[in-house]
């Protein structure tokens, strides 16, 4: 698959080589926030660069897209868009995205693209049985804003400290 193309489908029965485009599990056809859905690639899958899988996260509902390769897995880079509402996130939450139920190959580069305005750090763990988790780790990351407020807060509470009146 090349260019601008879009696949979303629950089984693939074929080999399949992705080498532009787009990979997602659900496709939101209807206008809704999310659609969640699970493709199985039943031979082997090749993700390259200029591909994107797009895994879609609805932590409202605490769902999630799913790609399950039952064939051997070629991740010659790629990128993993990772497309939720951070404002539905909670510390702790986790979701199985990914299965890879035979040999990976590859794994040169694969780059995961964040929202701009998520304040989350994300932990991706791979098991040995090849089931890729995606969780949300630890609390939100402060703005520059208030990191700014809370340094002026500190500043003006040292320089009242120093030049009160004993």
């Amino acid at each position: 698959m090349t260019n601008d193309a879009v696949l979303s489908a629950n089984n693939v029965a074929f080999d399949f080589a992705q080498d532009g485009g787009i990979v997602s599990p659900g496709i939101n056809w209807d206008g809704s926030d999310f659609a969640i859905g699970t493709t199985t690639f039943q031979n082997s899958y090749t993700l390259n660069e200029g591909g994107t899988l797009l895994l879609e996260v609805d932590a409202a509902n605490s769902q999630a897209d799913k790609l399950i390769v039952d064939g051997a897995a070629v991740l010659n880079g790629g990128t993993i868009d990772l497309v939720y509402d951070p404002a539905f996130l909670t510390n702790g939450m986790a979701f199985d995205m990914i299965q890879f139920n035979s040999d990976v190959q590859g794994l040169d580069k694969i780059e995961l693209d964040l929202p701009e305005d998520d304040a989350y750090f994300w932990n991706v763990s791979w098991t040995d049985a090849g089931l890729v988790t995606f969780s949300v780790d630890g609390g939100a990351v402060p703005e520059p804003a208030t990191w700014a407020l809370l340094l002026v807060g500190l500043g003006l509470g040292g320089y009242t400290l120093r030049n009160r009146k004993k």
